[in-house]
């Protein structure tokens, strides 16, 4: 009896070693791969760069001009300094555009930048409140100003372009008429740039 218990004793621990081996063999490293959707939502955003002050400066004018072929007829008086009568009875254009009547154009280079996003990539710039420039009674009379992007209107239906963080510039345009101009020196008045998204 004892020897037939010894014998079954080692046959059952040959049978355990036996059946350990497998286990270590299927210990290998098990992984599992899946795909999520990463969104960031982007906000409507412009930035407006702007120039605090715009300053144009006009060069003066000094000149002598000819009055009918340089011959001067008189069919008043001359008394005191004072011309009476229409001796002056016609005067050539001057040098200076803004005294023979027309409306010189003037354009602000690289007067604003617009940066941001929008839902369509587009964005408006619009000009106001800028009628006109004055000096007391004196005052220069702004004309079809104009938001420009190369030659396109920025205020316009199509609007401008963004380029997201990188500036969009662009420029102002006026034209000035000087018809009511009697003083020299600074005429101002407010402009106002509004930006927004399209």
């Amino acid at each position: 009896m004892r020897k037939r218990f010894a014998t079954g004793h080692l046959l059952l621990g040959a049978s355990l070693l036996a059946t350990a081996a497998p286990l270590t063999a299927m210990a290998a490293s098990q992984s599992a791969s899946a795909s999520s959707t990463v969104t960031v939502t982007v906000p409507d955003v412009i930035i407006l760069d702007y120039y605090s002050m715009i300053n144009l400066n006009i060069a003066g004018n000094s000149s002598g001009e000819l009055l009918d072929n340089g011959t001067l007829s008189l069919n008043g008086s001359i008394s005191n300094s004072t011309m009476s009568g229409d001796g002056l009875s016609s005067v050539k254009n001057s040098a200076l555009p803004a005294l023979n009547g027309s409306v010189p154009t003037f354009t602000a280079s690289k007067a604003w930048a617009v940066r941001g996003f929008s839902a369509n990539g587009k964005a408006k710039v619009t000009l106001g409140g800028l009628s006109e420039l004055t000096k007391s009674t004196s005052s220069i009379q702004v004309k079809n100003l104009k938001a420009l992007v190369g030659t396109t209107d920025a205020s316009g239906t199509e609007g401008i372009t963004l380029a997201g963080v990188a500036p969009t510039y662009g420029d102002i345009q006026m034209g000035l008429d000087f018809s009511k101009t009697t003083l020299s020196g600074d005429h101002s008045g407010v402009l106002t740039i509004t930006a927004s998204t399209m």
